[in-house]
């Protein structure tokens, strides 16, 4: 009745969970920023993912206009907005709270956020560059043993062939190889 009703409206808003879905958009803009900066760092290492950087920042460009909208999602719903994937998505969850003295964002690589600690120390097998098997895959996703017949993407010139790489760890990749790294 109207005593419930009075006792919802007298009640704390909701509290910030790190873990949870209920953080909302205007608290995500300092999580966004930590995990742009995390990502240049990876980038300076691996330059081929610097898409990574414009993917966040593209994801970040979407929140602001959203919040302009007076929108003010929660992250679990931040996917909708156009240009915020789910990998965007995970990276803010990973970078709600800010790093510790001595983390992985001070150049301390052992750090970082609790989920990056468990991801690196979970089941997923490191990948092992010196030694691994690989394979073109077609369409259907089966394996073909010619370049010829593998799946491709690209302009002429610039194609890209469809691969599974399986690296002596048990890491199973699965890409797109550039023409050059391709071999016929």
């Amino acid at each position: 009745g109207a005593g419930r009703k009075r006792q919802r409206e007298a009640s704390p808003p909701k509290t910030r969970s790190l873990a949870g879905e209920d953080v909302c958009e205007s608290d995500l803009l300092p999580a966004f920023d930590r995990a742009i900066a995390a990502a240049e760092r990876h980038a300076k290492l691996l330059p081929e993912d610097k898409h990574q950087v414009f993917a966040l920042r593209k994801g970040k460009a979407a929140v602001i206009e959203s919040l302009k909208r007076g929108d003010n999602i929660t992250l679990g719903a931040l996917h909708t907005l156009r240009g915020v994937g789910h990998w965007v998505v995970q990276q803010v969850r990973e970078h709600l709270s800010p790093p510790s003295p001595g983390s992985a964002a001070d150049g301390n690589p052992g750090g970082g956020s609790d989920a990056a600690r468990r991801r690196r120390n979970s089941a997923v097998a490191a990948p092992t560059p010196d030694s691994f098997t690989w394979w073109y895959v077609n369409k259907k996703g089966e394996a073909v043993d010619c370049r010829n017949d593998a799946e491709v993407q690209g302009s002429p010139g610039r194609e890209q062939f469809r691969v599974c790489i399986l690296h002596s760890s048990g890491r199973m990749e699965k890409a797109f190889l550039p023409d050059a790294k391709a071999p016929p």
